[in-house]
């Protein structure tokens, strides 16, 4: 068998023609391709095959287009790339790759002598195989980065929630899960490291009406105050007695979906903005697009371009100094308080931060 040998200072360009009057075959048989300061470029319709165990191929860049096979799982086809520290190895086959690095890194490059490369070593329909005596493998492909296209960048917007409503509910429900923390932390403070106790109030003073535009206070039995004494003065709701039956003040938020009481493999149809509660009483609003056939089950809720945690503002379940100690919170309209039940509501009354206390129809 006729074998290709070839030493030179520069590149290596060979391309094998199928001859139907002579050879009348495709396939490069290679003994020794050597350039000491150049690439070396084979193209073959029907293969790139070693001679025998002697054979190599020496050079900086070595690109291998073969129609059928390149190597062996006898014989891998040895190379020795990367001579001047700018090269690698690119191949391309339709079938099976055998490829054997005898000195150093294979480092895999980008093809310069076919388009549309989909990878360095590539075969189209069967294996690749590579095996370096005494280094490693390489990603020597340096891509150049690419802007991504709008639908690319509306997609990553949507999973990430970067901008618009989603993004804003995001950023909501953090602070609000920051802020309950910080509160928490605080309490606990002054608890365990101040050991202190909530006080015994020995006066407390009804307020019949307030008069907004001359500044005054109207108690409905004589105060008993002397200039100079001090008043607290606390306008809130105390969520310990807070009768949230009462449709006037409170919504319960209802989930679209009770995981708890899901039978096993139920499968649902998810609409965006739709809501499921775990079993822990954790609420979810669903932020992804409409989906068939879901398995609540083995959702991640955690995912945040799926779904969004519902934060209440106070949590009765997780607070233990707002469920246990005395006092008042002040409430705007549309907040939520999670009860010691589980159960999810949504204040409806009056906003007391904003409320006229002159207009005597409120």
């Amino acid at each position: 068998m006729a074998a290709s040998i070839a030493v030179a200072a520069g590149d290596i360009v060979l391309q094998v023609v199928y001859d139907p009057e002579g050879r009348k075959s495709g396939t490069l048989v290679v003994g020794q391709l050597i350039s000491t300061g150049g690439n070396v470029i084979l193209h073959a319709p029907d293969g790139i095959m070693a001679l025998d165990e002697n054979s190599l191929i020496h050079g900086d860049r070595i690109e291998l287009d073969a129609g059928t096979s390149i190597g062996s799982p006898d014989l891998y086809l040895p190379v020795d790339s990367n001579v001047l520290g700018r090269g690698g190895v690119a191949a391309h086959a339709t079938g099976d790759i055998y490829l054997c690095e005898t000195q150093g890194d294979l480092k895999l490059a980008q093809p310069q002598s076919w388009e549309n490369a989909q990878a360095s070593i590539h075969s189209e329909q069967g294996d690749v195989y590579l095996y370096v005596v005494a280094g490693a493998i390489l990603d020597a492909w340096y891509e150049q980065l690419e802007p991504r296209s709008q639908e690319e960048a509306d997609e990553l917007d949507r999973r990430m929630q970067l901008t618009g409503d989603a993004a804003r509910e995001a950023a909501e429900t953090a602070l609000r899960s920051e802020e309950n923390l910080r509160t928490q932390l605080y309490h606990e403070y002054w608890q365990k490291y101040r050991d202190a106790k909530p006080g015994i109030v020995a006066h407390e003073i009804v307020v019949a009406s307030i008069d907004a535009e001359n500044d005054e206070i109207h108690s409905s039995q004589p105060h008993g105050l002397h200039t100079g004494d001090e008043v607290f003065f606390n306008i809130g709701v105390n969520l310990n007695s807070e009768d949230f039956g009462n449709a006037g003040r409170w919504e319960e938020v209802s989930p679209d979906y009770e995981l708890a009481a899901l039978p096993s493999g139920t499968l649902v149809d998810l609409q965006t903005e739709q809501t499921v509660r775990t079993p822990g009483g954790v609420l979810y609003r669903y932020v992804g697009p409409n989906a068939e056939n879901v398995d609540l089950t083995d959702e991640d809720f955690g995912a945040s371009g799926t779904w969004v945690e519902i934060v209440p503002e106070y949590d009765l379940l997780a607070d233990y100094d707002l469920a246990m100690l005395p006092g008042t919170v002040t409430l705007h309209q549309g907040q939520q308080v999670r009860t010691t039940e589980g159960l999810l509501y949504r204040y409806l009354g009056i906003d007391l931060n904003s409320a006229d206390f002159a207009d005597s129809s409120k």
